[in-house]
């Protein structure tokens, strides 16, 4: 997940409505999230563990900023050798 949070309004609307479900997503290890902001108080998550959080301060060029989550997904996901959906199926060919 992807959040980008600019001015103070929408660092209110975060503090209020998103960041007890985000914090219990980052703890259970079913999320990873990008967070770029200005305001340093997004970067105080409880439950953060190593590889499920990035923060970027604000400004960040976007493109960049799209590098570098691409970066880290195509190392941390697709690193290993093995088929992304688990293992692949087996067909029989009879005849």
């Amino acid at each position: 997940m992807v959040i980008v949070i600019r001015r103070a309004s929408e660092l209110h609307y975060y503090d209020k409505k998103a960041r007890k479900i985000l914090e219990f997503m980052l703890k259970t290890g079913k999320l990873k999230l990008y967070i770029a902001s200005s305001f340093t108080a997004v970067n105080t998550l409880q439950g953060k563990k190593p590889g499920n959080f990035h923060f970027v301060p604000l400004p960040v060029n976007k493109y960049l900023f799209c590098r570098a989550i691409s970066n880290v997904v195509d190392t941390s996901d697709y690193g290993q050798n093995t088929w992304p959906g688990g293992t692949s199926p087996r067909f029989s060919l009879v005849g």
